[in-house]
């Protein structure tokens, strides 16, 4: 397969299955021999897509005869990828595009639908399109989120709903975490030539073309690969040495094993996951980077363990959540989220906090982190849980005049992150 049909392929898998973007193209790239040029082609094609759906279905809408709900999936994928080039990628010559988009219309075995594609990418470059005049539906429309999405948006940053908009649909930096267990981050920047994260003393961001692939510093386990936002949790909560821990939704490890390395693995961490085979990525992931004060757990979160209760220093809560802050890597969040699954979701944070707050002893302290923006996730579930259990109180972070943390791509270059921290007193 060229690198359109490849590129056609995981988006038609995100598109019929549900699928995860990062995880096919990740799967397509293991399973080709793609060189680096090719794979920054498909990845910026994929992702492009996928950020932009609702400006190209939009474009697409208007030169079409045909109703939207009539297309195929493949033929509409297949235009997206095409107007998409046409759009943002102006090192594409148009009359490739194209060509090229009707070639794989025709591989998809749908040539008579050649004529379309070509009609609707010719009329596009012909004739260029108009956005709608209503502010807010432009904005929706030309960034590409559904409209409750975009009303959450100003409720989150007000009048910097557009920014947020527009850094949602941009490349995030690579980032990753040192492990300060096997190397300094001062010497790993030197070996390397990375530059150190703004936020996260532990984070540094490595170069634009930087693969993990064969890199034996990432096998002998000087490193973790994770955003600053999401680094940030364990820096919080803030473990010290011979403490006992709680992780109460671990997997794939990436906080707990940071957890470990600031307590310099010395103490005890239960990790907790409902699913044993996550358990499992937890466990690759500490042997990778020298940890073994991890205990896996098979639990749900959402459950007590008696075993447990008030026997923790220290609880994590990173709650399952909507998402909405790491748009910029899993864009297909944007169209796969509805109204009804936040609220659904809030319900759960709920008792998942109410449940874990339980592991903590007198003195103890909980952080509760989420990869969203939405304050109905964050802030409301926090300011109810302190209504119903006056024996904790919150800790005031001070974090830009707000007792919280809150991380948004638009202002930090980070995912969207919400850190809130507790204590329990008497």
């Amino acid at each position: 397969m060229n690198e359109r049909h490849i590129a056609f392929s995981v988006l038609m898998k995100t598109e019929s299955e549900g699928a995860y973007s990062n995880i096919e193209i990740n799967k397509a790239f293991s399973s080709s021999d793609i060189d680096a040029r090719g794979r920054a082609f498909i990845t910026n094609i994929v992702y492009g897509v996928l950020q932009n759906k609702i400006r190209l279905d939009y474009i697409i809408g208007r030169f079409s005869k045909i109703p939207m709900r009539k297309i195929t999936d493949d033929v509409k994928t297949v235009l997206r990828m095409g107007l998409y080039q046409l759009i943002f990628m102006d090192k594409v010559p148009e009359y490739a595009v194209v060509n090229e988009s009707i070639k794989l219309v025709r591989k998809c075995k749908k040539a008579s639908s050649s004529g379309f594609v070509n009609a609707i990418l010719r009329g596009y470059i012909r004739d260029g399109v108009k956005y709608p005049k209503e502010p807010f539906s432009y904005l929706c429309t030309y960034y590409s989120y559904p409209e409750w999405l975009g009303r959450l948006f100003f409720e989150a940053v007000e009048t910097d709903a557009e920014k947020l908009m527009a850094s949602c649909n941009m490349t995030p930096p690579f980032t990753v975490r040192v492990n300060s267990l096997v190397i300094s981050r001062e010497k790993f920047m030197q070996q390397t030539g990375a530059k150190p994260c703004s936020i996260c003393d532990d984070g540094v961001i490595m170069d634009g073309g930087f693969s993990v692939t064969d890199d034996y510093r990432f096998t002998a386990g000087f490193y973790y690969p994770q955003d600053e936002a999401s680094m940030m949790p364990a820096k919080v909560l803030n473990p010290k040495e011979g403490e006992t821990v709680i992780d109460v939704c671990a997997a794939p490890g990436g906080k707990t094993t940071h957890m470990a390395q600031l307590m310099n693995n010395k103490g005890k961490i239960f990790a907790f996951d409902i699913y044993p085979h996550k358990l499992k990525l937890i466990e690759d992931n500490a042997s990778r980077l020298l940890v073994s004060i991890i205990s896996p757990v098979v639990q749900d979160a959402s459950e007590i363990n008696e075993k447990y209760i008030g026997i923790a220093d220290k609880v994590l809560v990173d709650a399952p959540c909507s998402g909405l802050g790491i748009l910029r890597r899993k864009p297909e969040i944007k169209y796969a989220r509805s109204p009804e699954d936040l609220a659904s979701l809030a319900a759960l944070q709920q008792k998942i906090l109410e449940t874990s707050a339980k592991y903590v002893r007198p003195g103890g302290e909980l952080v509760y982190s989420t990869c969203t923006i939405n304050p109905g996730e964050n802030e409301k579930v926090i300011e109810k849980f302190l209504e119903n259990n006056k024996d904790f109180e919150l800790i005031d972070l001070n974090f830009k005049n707000s007792p919280y943390i809150k991380l948004f791509p638009h202002i930090h270059n980070t995912d969207g992150f919400f850190i809130a921290k507790i204590r329990r007193v008497g």
